[in-house]
């Protein structure tokens, strides 16, 4: 079964959105992790 034409092109157009998401998620972990160490 092949996927629609329109999910392949946004597949394609779009590559960079999931490492970005994912770096931006364990960027903001550490933040809210480490927040009140970095502020004292």
């Amino acid at each position: 079964m092949k996927a629609p034409e329109g999910l392949r092109r946004g597949l394609l157009e779009f590559h960079w959105v999931p490492p970005v998401l994912w770096i931006g998620i364990i960027g903001m972990l550490i933040l809210t992790r480490w927040w009140d160490f970095w502020t004292s």
